[in-house]
This record gives C-alpha cells, sequence and structure tokens, in this order.
C-alpha cells in the first residue's frame, strides 16, 4: 500500500489496522532517503527507523515479514565488493540513510520471523525517468548515445525477478531460510558493460559515453545465499529485453 493508504511513520493508524485485519506478512518497501542526486538530512535516519521499529511492534502478529534493505548497510562510500553477511559490520556507514540501514539490519536479527532482501539496485518498466537503465533504453529508441557517468562494477536486478524470490519466500517459509539476502545474481558486470547488453537490443548501435573516466568504487553482493533457494530468475540480460519490449514506441 502506499502512505495514502497506509502511514508506517503514524502507530496508532497501524494499530488499527492490526485490531480489524488479519494479516499473514509485513512486506516493508518504504524507505526515505538513498538517492544519489538528493541532499540527506537527520530526518531519513529517523523516518527510517520510525516506520521499521512501528512495523516490528507487531511482528508477533504476523507468519513473517520480508524487509526490503541496502548495499548501503556496508558503507557506500567504501568498496562493496561481493559483500556477504560474514561482512556485515567491517565498515559502519557514517551517512544518514546507509547507518539507517545498517540499524535495522542489526536489529532483525533479534527477530526469528523476518528476513532482510538487500538490494543494491534494482530495475524494471515503472521506474524513475532519470535511472541509469530505464534512461539509456530512452536513449537508444531515440539514437541518442548511452551515457554513463562513470564506470563502475555494479548489481542491478530485475524488479520481477524481485517479486519471484518474495514469492518464494512467502510460499516456504519455515526456519531454515536465510535471514539476510542478497538480490544479486551470480554474473558480475560493470555499467559499460550493461549499456553494451542494452545497446546489442538494437538493430543500430548508439555511441557508449562515459562522462569520467576510471572506476567509481565497487557496488555488487555475494549471490551465494539466494542461490541456495533455487528460484528460476529472469536474470538481467532477460530483465533488460522486458524492459526494452515494455518502452519500444509500440507500447508507448
Amino acid at each position: 500500500s502506499t502512505r495514502n493508504f497506509l502511514n508506517p511513520l503514524d502507530y496508532d493508524s497501524l494499530e488499527d489496522l492490526f485490531s480489524t485485519e488479519k494479516i499473514d506478512f509485513i512486506i516493508h518497501t518504504a524507505v526515505d532517503g538513498g538517492r544519489r542526486n538528493k541532499i540527506e538530512d537527520a530526518s531519513v535516519f529517523y523516518n527510517n527507523l520510525l516506520m521499521f521499529e512501528n512495523l516490528m511492534k507487531f511482528s508477533n502478529k504476523v507468519k513473517g515479514l520480508l524487509f526490503f534493505g541496502s548495499g548501503a548497510e556496508f558503507d557506500r562510500f567504501q568498496h562493496v565488493t561481493n559483500v556477504s553477511q560474514a561482512d556485515f559490520g567491517t565498515h559502519i556507514p557514517n551517512d544518514y540513510y546507509g547507518f539507517s540501514k545498517y540499524v535495522m539490519a542489526k536489529r532483525i536479527s533479534n527477530f526469528t520471523n523476518a528476513i532482510n532482501l538487500r538490494i543494491f539496485n534494482c530495475f524494471g518498466e515503472l521506474e524513475k525517468e532519470d535511472r541509469m537503465i530505464k534512461s539509456n533504453i530512452r536513449n537508444c529508441l531515440q539514437g541518442l548515445p548511452l551515457i554513463i557517468h562513470q564506470d563502475r562494477k555494479m548489481d542491478f536486478f530485475y524488479a520481477e525477478d524481485t517479486c519471484r524470490v518474495i514469492s518464494f519466500l512467502i510460499n516456504n517459509w519455515d526456519g531454515s531460510l536465510p535471514q539476510h539476502i542478497n538480490l544479486s545474481y551470480s554474473n558480475k558486470v560493470t555499467l559499460f558493460k550493461i549499456a553494451t547488453l542494452i545497446n546489442n537490443l538494437f538493430s543500430f548501435k548508439c555511441e557508449i559515453k562515459v562522462e569520467k573516466p576510471g572506476f567509481e568504487k565497487d557496488y555488487y553482493g555475494c549471490s551465494q545465499a539466494l542461490e541456495t533457494l533455487g528460484i528460476e530468475l529472469i536474470g538481467l540480460k532477460g530483465g533488460l529485453q522486458k524492459m526494452y519490449q515494455s518502452l519500444s514506441p509500440q507500447k508507448l
């Protein structure tokens, strides 16, 4: 639901909901902050923690809670390279968003019925127009260059695959599931490689422009925990293909 329907910052509205409705699972996707092009302040930390704690007050009323974490838990201003839960706490984030995600991931360990789905980057047809994948598919459709601010090795996970993971966890909920799962594919790629994959969707080729030389810090996770679940996923290439089909002119 959206905040217009239910505001997780408002404990009283949550209490009213749980007193009148039978709820089996909480899927907590609400977030404040996390965009690199937006200035953050202490309200980001406060709002994220308040939403989390408000929902966790009702953890004993549900079968399970799925929380959307972030690679920022590992400090996105350092190299985040193939990280797993064993690396958690190596670096403590000092930005408002990253530290809020770190604290929530740490708190989840106190709940036996909560799972942290850790997102590094998620892409899909409904993402904002300025996101790297969507904006570059749009550029190709117009014959314009694909733009990369600076190359780096980074995880991108398709939105429909995220839904498949959630569906699997709900349908197979038991005490054996990993409590922290990186939403990451096993094949690691650079932004330039992703731009090349986008370019290859078209019969013609556009220029790929990298605005800043060199490499930005890594930002990707270990996929082992997810792979143990054996979920059939669409994958990066399949997700790009489906997104291209959705955004192609006949669909606009």
